[in-house]
């Protein structure tokens, strides 16, 4: 059987075209994509607010980044096993308040970092069906220096999880909501996410 008769044969099998094998080339582009995407958003100074112009820009800026996440994945790696905690009504919300604030925190702070750092590819890694991108970034008047690798796939790449200094995000995320619904329960981390939203909500006025 030749090669390129797999993908047809495949087609006729399942009733959908084979998804093309990510590569190394694909997840740099996507890499440098998200990086410029973080720069181009809009940040007030420091105990100031957005103009209305600069929540208008955002508001496209913020697509185009949530085009580049996985919002699925990275919401089902924030949460781990400990999403048996919560019921499918309390998830929602999780979902919901989660989502809001790594966009508003993560979005904004991402892009001030990169506007700051002298940053590079350093290595990209296919395994399978992810591609694993590193970037090493350093502040120098700081004295920061930091490997953030970010984990794509899907197809078109999507971010579904990014570690620093080899510490995954996800899985930090999970410990300290395990710790949270450890003392407070379900309902308790709720709260802690709704008062943090209801915080920023309040400085963006």
């Amino acid at each position: 059987m030749t090669a390129r008769l797999v993908p047809l044969l495949l087609i006729l099998i399942t009733g959908v075209p084979a998804l093309a094998a990510p590569t190394a080339d694909a997840g740099k582009a996507r890499t440098t994509a998200l990086i410029a995407a973080f720069k181009a958003v809009e940040r007030a100074p420091a105990g100031k607010a957005l103009t209305p112009a600069q929540r208008a820009a955002n508001e496209g800026h913020f697509k185009a980044l949530d085009a580049l996440f996985d919002r699925d994945a990275l919401l089902k790696g924030a949460l781990g096993p400990n999403a048996k905690a919560l019921d499918p009504a309390q998830r929602a919300r999780f979902d919901a308040d989660f989502w809001w604030l790594l966009r508003s925190i993560a979005y904004p702070d991402s892009g001030a970092f990169f506007e700051r750092a002298e940053h590079a590819i350093t290595r990209t890694a296919v395994t399978g069906a992810q591609v694993d991108v590193t970037v090493f970034a350093t502040l120098a008047d700081e004295d920061i220096e930091t490997e953030i690798t970010l984990h794509w796939a899907g197809e078109p790449l999507r971010l579904v999880d990014a570690s620093f200094d080899g510490a995954s995000l996800a899985k930090d995320y999970q410990n300290q909501f395990g710790r949270i619904l450890a003392k407070k329960g379900a309902a308790g981390l709720l709260a802690v996410l709704a008062e943090r939203r209801a915080k920023i909500e309040a400085a963006q006025k």
